[in-house]
């Protein structure tokens, strides 16, 4: 917005190409335009007497959207785990629009799940989820699985970044049960071991 007496018109002018601002009171001119990349322009004030009287320079740097960045840490150590813990933290220079993980069948990544996870409005912002916590996954079927984050950049498209894959499968009743039914006899084999050693003592 620009206020100029005795001015008919007010323009903006950029590499040759000159525009017009809107004149929407006395005195008072408007002009928008969305700029991309580094601009160097002038603005020039004119009326019946005077054409482009003060030709003021201006210059604009554009500081351009960098991708989001995600960092993720687990305590997994085995893929075949009941649950898998995860933490970590996701940020970007303008904001985060949306935050998932997405869980794919191995052997057949179109079979895909993804879930959003809760984020808020800072820039940098740490999370914890335990997998496969909002998932239905098949029993004794593999999974891979990856974080991904979103910005916000609404002008070039918004940018994604993705974490590591991991992998997880989800055992079998059967295969609960076995592993019952082993800890059980681990169980009685250690009280015999202690049984016969303080027969021994």
């Amino acid at each position: 917005d620009v206020t100029a007496y005795q001015s008919d018109s007010i323009s903006f002018t950029e590499n040759k190409r000159r525009d017009n601002f809107l004149e929407t009171a006395e005195n008072n001119f408007t002009y928008k335009k969305t700029v991309l990349k580094n601009t160097e322009y002038t603005i020039s004030s004119s009326n019946s007497q005077l054409q482009d009287f003060e030709k003021l320079q201006f210059q604009v740097e554009v500081v351009k959207d960098a991708s989001p960045s995600i960092y993720v840490e687990t305590n997994s150590t085995s893929t075949t785990q009941d649950t898998a813990e995860f933490i970590g933290q996701i940020s970007d220079d303008y904001g985060i629009s949306s935050f998932q993980i997405v869980a794919q069948e191995e052997g057949d990544p179109k079979k895909e799940q993804k879930l959003n996870l809760q984020i808020n409005k800072n820039n940098i912002q740490t999370f914890y989820y335990q997998f496969p916590n909002g998932f239905k996954l098949k029993e004794g079927i593999g999974y891979q699985f990856f974080f991904q984050v979103f910005d916000n950049d609404a002008i070039n498209g918004s940018k994604r970044t993705m974490s590591k894959s991991f992998t997880f499968r989800k055992k079998t009743s059967e295969e609960i049960q076995q592993e019952l039914l082993q800890n059980q006899r681990n169980a009685i084999d250690n009280m015999q071991r202690l049984s016969k050693n303080q027969q021994q003592i």
